[in-house]
């Protein structure tokens, strides 16, 4: 419960930050590919994958969604692009016993050339975390 209060503080943050900075409009949406190596537990059990996912950048509000195999549901990410190109995304997912907390980073370059890095940690469940990137195309 504090996890999310302090999630929703953040991102009401970046919101603010976002209306104030005056950043020039950009509009733009695409699709992604998210990698991310095993995971730093059990890596035979876990190994690499790859989804397909999708963003959008409305004036300097990015979001990133995936939409993960088995009967997980949609992970959706937020976050922000600032004038200076930064992009900050995060996120938190979960399933069954685990749940997990992401974060990604990078620099606006324009769309097929952007990679953010990033990794998705273990906040309930298995301790361990994977490292990922996610290529917006």
């Amino acid at each position: 419960m504090y996890l999310k209060f302090l999630a929703t503080g953040v991102m009401a943050s970046l919101l603010n930050l976002a209306a104030s900075v005056g950043a020039s409009a950009l509009d733009h949406a695409g699709e992604a590919a998210v990698r991310c190596g095993p995971f730093s537990f059990a890596p035979d059990k876990n190994p690499a994958w790859e989804f397909p996912g999708t963003y959008n950048i409305k004036d300097n509000l990015i979001s990133f969604s995936r939409t993960p195999g088995k009967a997980e549901t949609k992970e959706e990410w937020h976050g922000l692009l600032a004038n200076s190109g930064n992009i900050l995304l995060v996120g938190r997912g979960e399933s069954g016993t685990d749940g997990w907390a992401m974060e990604f980073s990078g620099f606006w370059q324009g769309a097929e050339k952007t990679t953010l890095k990033g990794k998705y940690v273990n906040v309930r469940g298995a301790t361990g975390q994977r490292v990922c990137t996610i290529q917006l195309k």
